[in-house]
């Protein structure tokens, strides 16, 4: 269940949305404060089969305030009208006549097609309603859904047929939640598998207060997208989240974002944490991953398409109207270096880091390298081998710059060829990553992942008063050079800094690049309270070309054409977009990058601050998709960075999403360290081999504090950070 309430920027109303799934009852608690509105909209989204999204509707709700009355006690609500004339007040309608493909995302102020066209939205009037001038008023609403009218009064007369029953139901959502949160952070607990750690930053100051407030919510944007009604892959799985369905037409329309489909980055880029909850069901999951995603000759690890859908079969598949007696197999071109120039073998190229960070993160905490494949008799270790090394299909003849092909989704139309983050990046961290474990081929997959370094600094890095960043490179006409097109993005900031400097070998990066870098992303893409993920002062208009041999082009300071009237990125970027644009970032990335600034900076002190900063981003709930950054949309775009964030509902933004998990990840692998090889963990509680887990021990992380019941395959641990450096040990 989703509940929001709030006022819309042009409307004088308040827009309620209530996410549902299966047949549940639902409790809502909502205060409004100083109501400026005379009208409120419901819009319900019932999903009555768990087995189909065809079973997924909308229905929508006017609720119009027309003359004063006092209600605050169930019995008080009795003059509600509504459609009927019964004892109670009631939303009693079929639903089932609007179709998610047909409302598609929800607008201010259009209504869905209904089928047939005879139908009208109902609506129900309040008949008394009185609030005071600036004062409040706490509404509890109760929705009953089933698949009749009949069958929703049933519920009704079972759990709120009287004041005291409707208050014990009203309870209960408050109760039965609380004993799910702690659930979640007691070990051996009767529901999850696993259990989460617990922070305490208490040394830190009030910082440290805001820092826990980072975390805690990270991990309720998580365990607020947990299901028990989509048993096909496992009984407790993790949609990607929840606020806006849409149709968003993956085949069928009928899956959406906010839907039952599962996708491989946002889940990847919470997996530590989903890995330390729910163990038993990483098997389950990776082999429903697998089933979905072959290739040539059969071989894991392209991340082919974006996800799946959970409660489709066969599982594995991304939609309930692909045939049953067949697999979700796409046409392939007959090489893999021509796969780079053909559409449509493109794929999101952060899908095979992702893939791989959901698996290795399974082995790293759970000593699970020996989970296999269903259907071809492998393992996840071969799963793995076969992700980092895919690359080498796409290289630059006479290079090693991997070229991916067609564009990331939302970045900008030239963030497309050699992507410094997800072509080069991270295919050096899941290389040096994978040496950890793979001690018969160590020398080899350092080696490459050498090559893929060297590359990336002497033709991609560039710099300019002080500040550093990672610029896009496409294939010259002539195969001698290459086109280098600036791009300045926290993506690859962090995912080449992790590359280069997050894993067991030192770190590539020279002091000074570490430095501009630092400067760059403080500087550039810091708000007051979020992140911007393009700088502003980006201008992907700007291009030069470079020999495909040499140096050139790459670590010397460049002079850029630059307009100092005007911000750059949302006109020449396409950058209006708030999760990966200039005007706001999907939640991962401000997580991650101060993971990264940890790593460039040689400590966490500014990465804390920052970290702390984000804190007033949890008023409004867990994370979403995007937080967006005001910025004005015409020129000059000027960024207002001294502005809040805050979450926009437009479009395809999931007002909840999985991908809020990123902070809890981050603050557990980058700032206390907790990085554990994919070495196989040993049989008796060897504490050389349990220090060796923190990444960077010896050095003053920036800030006190500890990381308590951190569930490993020795027990359970307590990670302290001081002064002197990160120290881990058993607990009693």
């Amino acid at each position: 269940m989703f509940l929001r309430l709030h006022p819309h920027h042009h409307h004088k109303q308040f827009v309620v949305f209530l996410m549902v799934y299966g047949y549940k009852i639902l409790q809502m608690r909502s205060l409004i404060s100083h109501l400026p509105t005379t009208s409120i909209l419901i819009s319900l989204i019932v999903q009555t089969d768990p087995k189909k999204m065809d079973g997924l509707w909308r229905m929508e709700q006017w609720l119009t305030i027309t003359a004063p009355l006092h209600f605050g006690t169930f019995d008080q609500t009795r003059h509600l009208a509504n459609t009927g004339t019964s004892r109670r007040p009631k939303f009693v309608h079929n639903c089932s006549y609007v179709q998610a493909s047909d409302s598609m995302w929800h607008r201010q102020n259009v209504s869905p097609n209904p089928q047939p066209s005879t139908i009208t939205i109902p609506s129900a009037t309040f008949s008394k309603l009185s609030i005071p001038a600036k004062g409040n008023v706490s509404i509890s609403m109760f929705v009953s859904i089933a698949s009749n009218a009949t069958a929703a009064e049933e519920i009704e007369d079972k759990y709120a047929s009287s004041s005291t029953n409707f208050a014990k139901t009203w309870n209960f959502a408050q109760s039965g939640w609380d004993e799910r949160w702690s659930q979640v952070f007691t070990p051996q607990n009767t529901f999850f598998s696993g259990s989460l750690p617990t922070l305490d930053l208490g040394l830190s100051g009030s910082k440290g207060q805001q820092v826990m407030n980072v975390f805690y919510m990270s991990v309720l944007s998580v365990v607020s997208n947990l299901r028990t009604n989509l048993p096909l892959v496992y009984s407790k799985v993790f949609v990607n989240g929840q606020g806006n369905l849409g149709g968003f037409s993956f085949g069928d329309g009928r899956k959406g974002i906010g839907g039952s489909r599962s996708w491989w980055w946002d889940e990847g880029l919470t997996s530590l944490m989903i890995s330390l909850l729910e163990p038993e069901g990483r098997a389950a999951t990776m082999n429903a991953w697998w089933d979905h995603d072959y290739g040539l000759n059969e071989t894991i690890g392209h991340g082919l398409g974006n996800g799946y859908a959970m409660d489709c079969e066969p599982i594995g598949t991304g939609s309930c109207n692909y045939p049953a007696n067949k697999k979700e197999k796409r046409k392939e071109p007959k090489t893999r270096r021509d796969a780079a120039k053909t559409p449509e073998y493109g794929f999101y190229c952060y899908n095979p880091w992702a893939y791989y960070m959901a698996m290795s993160n399974h082995v790293r905490v759970n000593n699970a390298s020996d989970v296999k494949m269903n259907h071809n008799g492998g393992n996840i270790m071969t799963a793995l081998l076969n992700i980092s090394t895919d690359w080498e299909n796409y290289l630059i003849p006479g290079t090693n710059l991997v070229d991916y092909g067609p564009a990331m989704d939302g970045f900008s139309p030239t963030y497309k060829h050699v992507m410094p983050g997800c072509g080069q990046g991270n295919n050096i961290f899941m290389l040096r990553d994978l040496a950890t474990y793979n001690s018969q081929n160590k020398e080899q997959l350092l080696a490459k992942a050498k090559g893929l370094v060297d590359d990336t600094i002497s033709k991609m890095y560039s710099s300019s008063n002080g500040h550093g960043w990672f610029n896009v490179i496409f294939p010259g006409k002539d195969n001698k050079t290459l086109d280098v097109y600036e791009m300045r993005h926290v993506v690859d900031f962090f995912s080449v800094t992790f590359g280069m400097c997050g894993t067991r070998q030192p770190c590539d990066m020279a002091p000074k690049m570490r430095e501009e870098l630092g400067a760059w992303f403080r500087e550039e893409s810091v708000t007051s309270t979020w992140i911007r993920a393009t700088s502003p002062r980006c201008n992907c208009s700007n291009t030069w070309t470079i020999p495909i041999s040499g140096s050139e082009g790459g670590t010397k300071t460049i002079n850029l054409k630059q307009n100092d009237s005007e911000w750059p990125a949302y006109s020449t970027c396409k950058a209006g977009r708030p999760d990966h644009g200039s005007n706001g970032a999907y939640p991962s990335w401000p997580a991650f990058s101060c993971e990264a600034l940890c790593y460039v900076d040689g400590n966490c002190s500014s990465a804390f601050d920052i970290m702390a900063s984000f804190a007033d981003n949890t008023k409004e709930g867990p994370f979403g998709q995007a937080t967006e950054v005001p910025q004005l949309p015409d020129a000059p775009y000027t960024p207002f960075n001294s502005a809040k964030g805050f979450k926009p509902v437009a479009g395809v933004t999931r007002y909840i999403a999985i991908e809020g998990g990123s902070f809890h990840d981050a603050i557990v692998r980058g700032f206390f360290g907790y990085h554990p090889t994919l070495q196989t963990w040993p049989s008796g509680k060897d504490l050389n081999f349990l220090n060796s887990t923190l990444l960077n021990p010896n050095t003053d992380p920036g800030f006190k504090g500890t990381l308590s019941n951190l569930r490993t395959p020795f027990g359970l641990a307590t990670i302290t950070a001081s002064e002197s450096g990160l120290t881990i040990s058993l607990q009693d």
